[in-house]
């Protein structure tokens, strides 16, 4: 009983000095949003012309045709989409990057990618989280017009799982780039970029 009593004052002094947690961030309805009911894993609407969500399975050609994808966007460097997808009339597109080293060319070749795509484009990456963050907020920031600090907001509070720990150099990339020079190597193209 002493151990239960003792347990319970320290837990209230742990509310006392340290405060109540944190209230979730409200969404804003901007936002990329749920799709429900679905087989895709992590699964969002970000505009009418993109999708994100984990790597899909063959299993998933039934959710991602009731969707109308057109189009695949993997950031996955060693891994390809199922040819079952091009079977059944879906673009395959890939832009291998990893996590721990995004830059800002890997995002301007994917974002010229995803503008030459048929739409909607699904981008994915192994669990949706990282990577296809990355890409998300570059769409939002150069495509979309979005303030760097909304992107990075959406994309740490958004419920996509950006693992900010692991790969805080998402972040230092986003917050690096310089945005006019990078839409005019989207926009425009850059013959000294890579395809």
């Amino acid at each position: 009983m002493k151990g239960f009593v003792y347990g319970a004052v320290w837990a209230t002094a742990a509310v006392t000095f340290c405060g109540a947690a944190p209230k979730p961030v409200e969404r804003p309805a901007e936002w990329a949003l749920p799709v429900a009911p679905t087989t895709l894993g992590n699964c969002f609407r970000v505009s009418a012309d993109l999708y994100r969500a984990e790597q899909p399975h063959p299993s998933d050609l039934a959710a991602l045709q009731s969707l109308g994808v057109k189009s695949l966007l993997d950031l996955r460097g060693h891994h390809a989409d199922s040819e079952m997808f091009a079977r059944a009339g879906i673009i395959l597109l890939a832009e291998g990057m990893r996590a721990g080293d995004v830059s800002a060319d890997q995002l301007v070749a994917a974002l010229r990618k995803f503008r030459s795509a048929p739409k909607p484009v699904l981008v994915h990456c192994w669990r949706g989280s990282d990577r296809t963050s990355f890409f998300v907020a570059g769409y939002r920031i150069i495509i979309q017009g979005w303030s760097r600090e909304a992107a990075l907001e959406e994309m740490r509070h958004g419920g996509f799982g950006y693992h900010a720990t692991w790969y805080p150099n998402i972040v230092q990339c986003l917050a690096g780039l310089d945005i006019e020079q990078v839409r005019r190597r989207v926009l425009a193209g850059d013959a000294g970029a890579r395809p």
